[in-house]
């Protein structure tokens, strides 16, 4: 019976619909996109910002693509190890 789920759950795909906003706010906490794993913020009106000591970590072949502003405020970081 275990076995039975495991195989169905492997098989199984989905999709994830991201929410539509005009901001990314990383405050006070990790942003971080893995190796091989691609972050994705389209439209030239949204603004990705770093704020409150927040942190965007980009791993080594990690992609982040923004087709608007990054701004990093109040003492925040952003580590790039892969592409922005």
């Amino acid at each position: 019976m275990h076995y039975f789920f495991f195989v169905l759950l492997l098989s199984y795909s989905y999709q994830i619909n991201a929410a539509e906003t005009d901001e990314l706010r990383v405050k006070g906490v990790i942003l971080k996109i893995s190796s091989n794993s691609t972050i994705t913020v389209s439209n030239s009106i949204t603004t990705i910002n770093n704020t409150n000591s927040g942190t965007i970590k980009i791993e080594e072949n990690g992609t982040l693509i923004a087709e608007g502003d990054i701004n990093n405020l109040s003492s925040s970081s952003i580590q790039v190890d892969g592409l922005i």
